[in-house]
């Protein structure tokens, strides 16, 4: 995933949201071409990653193979990052100079958030976490997603998420992503069949907390288990 881990290219510069469902799409369709079992799958991912696999089960559904459809069980979006926290965005002004920074030094933090792996890069000294000011490129990919694109992908029915199962995770008390758009994100997903869980005291980082993310985990396993064959 380009970005992301040790993928080739400048660590976390991923400005083109197309290319990222791309290559999640690419992962998906190689893993299952790869295998010579017909075994059930599902997709799964945090924030962004949740976005991203939400895109990827849409891809499935629409133009997979037939043993990928065949072997698909559904998609699980964990506080997946389809709307934004008001006061999390910086004033209009800023926006737009920051755009306009991103076209000409994309790989440039500066006024962007701030990621700290050290309390969930597992092990510790792991390579794969990026460390830093997120790139500007980055930076604006991940503030078109979440002010408006996912929303209008879903009204126009780009993104209708008519697959297999949908189980969608959000937090309480998550100050990133308000619990609304997650709702409404939930809300709009064709699939009849679908469940929405609430992670009490469980904020964006719900994963990397002991408590909030062990009921997450449960929650997961219970869905999986139900849809698991025998």
């Amino acid at each position: 995933l380009e970005g992301h881990g040790l993928s080739t290219g400048k660590r976390s510069v991923c400005g083109s949201f197309s290319r990222l469902v791309g290559h999640v799409n690419d992962f998906a369709s190689q893993i299952v071409s790869d295998s010579d079992a017909m075994i059930p799958f599902a997709l799964c991912g945090a924030s962004l990653g949740g976005v991203l696999a939400a895109y990827g089960a849409d891809y499935i559904m629409k133009s997979g193979s037939e043993t990928m459809k065949k072997n698909f069980i559904g998609v699980i979006p964990i506080v997946p990052a389809v709307g934004v926290a008001p006061e999390a965005v910086p004033p209009a002004p800023i926006v737009g100079a920051l755009r306009i920074l991103a076209a000409i030094a994309p790989s440039t933090g500066f006024l962007t958030p701030v990621e700290d792996s050290s309390h969930y890069a597992c092990p510790e000294v792991s390579r794969r976490n990026f460390n830093g000011s997120w790139p500007l490129s980055t930076s604006k990919m991940l503030l078109d997603v979440t002010s408006g694109a996912v929303e209008g992908d879903q009204n126009s029915g780009r993104l209708v998420l008519e697959v297999p199962s949908l189980l969608v995770i959000a937090g309480e008390r998550d100050d990133i992503i308000p619990l609304n758009a997650v709702k409404g994100f939930y809300d709009k997903a064709r699939t009849s069949d679908k469940a929405f869980v609430c992670v009490p005291k469980g904020d964006h980082g719900l994963m990397v907390e002991k408590k909030t993310s062990k009921y997450a985990c449960e929650k997961i396993f219970e869905w999986l288990n139900a849809r698991l064959p025998e």
